[in-house]
């Protein structure tokens, strides 16, 4: 056995002596995405949630949606197995599903809601002063700065590498980071606080497990810190 073998076959013992008791995992071009209808999970998807109650493997999702649209989306799937937590707006949101009812999670609700506001305070000088540089410059066509912290603009022909460049320079290292961007024009900036990891994280602690008994999907650059908390990824 040659040795390209050899590993394959080491982390398949690993794998199969592995004690997965969570999986988490995105919904935009990983569990949905390929085909239609785009508003359930396929069939086959749907099978293979339902089975993981019987390996006694919770599941839950962490994606960009709205909680309320995926649990209508889960319901509508038919899906037999509820899960275990819903995750939204990349890390922002989180629920529990009990007796299929969604029940909000006050505590990190609140907790995000401070670390959003204290956020703002320490960041809104620097994201002003980028954009207005930006503006000087006139090199966007359209900007915005949301409730939640997030940035994004549409960069002039030609000019989206130096807007990029700018932004790094100017904004505090670190406190952003770039979302899957819709074109190479359209730039999308992330605060470091909304991050799905942390909604994993926080999963974890509820339920007590590690991260070597967690499975995470997903396929984008915000899927990366939840798959950072986890010991098995797919992407």
């Amino acid at each position: 056995m040659n040795m390209r073998g050899i590993q394959h076959t080491g982390a398949a013992v690993r794998a199969k002596q592995a004690s997965i008791r969570l999986f988490v995992f995105d919904l935009d071009n990983t569990a949905l995405g390929g085909y239609t209808p785009y508003h359930k999970f396929p069939e086959r998807f749907v099978k293979f949630i339902n089975s993981l109650r019987s390996r006694g493997i919770g599941w839950a999702t962490c994606t960009t949606w709205g909680i309320d649209l995926q649990f209508s989306m889960v319901q509508y799937s038919g899906i037999t197995n509820p899960p275990t937590f819903l995750s939204g707006s990349s890390g922002l949101e989180l629920s529990r599903v009990r007796s299929w009812k969604l029940v909000p999670d006050e505590e990190y609700r609140r907790h995000v809601a401070e670390t959003s506001a204290r956020f703002r305070k320490r960041n809104w000088q620097a994201v002003r002063k980028t954009m207005a540089e930006l503006l000087r410059r006139d090199w966007l066509c359209e900007f915005e700065f949301n409730f939640q912290n997030i940035v994004s603009f549409k960069a002039r022909k030609g000019r989206a590498k130096a807007v990029r460049m700018l932004a790094k320079d100017e904004l505090p290292a670190g406190q952003y980071y770039e979302f899957n961007p819709k074109s190479e024009d359209y730039i999308i900036l992330m605060p470091h606080y909304m991050n799905k990891g942390a909604a994993v994280a926080e999963m974890q602690k509820r339920l007590r497990i590690c991260p070597d008994e967690t499975l995470v999907a997903g396929d984008g650059t915000n899927d990366l810190s939840m798959m950072a908390k986890a010991r098995w990824a797919v992407c």
